[in-house]
């Protein structure tokens, strides 16, 4: 077995012939961590949000003509 992180296995996941290992021991701890991570969240679901109004408003377009 290769480096394994230091912290808790939570999960163990197979792909092919390669182990991945996801632990628990990258926790954002200061005010400002949990901030930028919270800003980044936020992004990213306001892009998908805007993408799937998008794709629908298409599909409506398309369909009512």
């Amino acid at each position: 077995m290769s480096y394994v992180p230091k912290g808790n296995v939570i999960q163990t996941m197979t792909h092919g012939k390669t182990k991945i290992y996801i632990c628990d021991d990258h926790v954002k701890r200061t005010p400002e961590e949990i901030a930028r991570v919270w800003k980044e969240y936020d992004a990213v679901g306001s892009r998908l949000w805007r993408t799937i109004v998008a794709e629908r408003t298409r599909a409506a377009e398309v369909g009512g003509r």
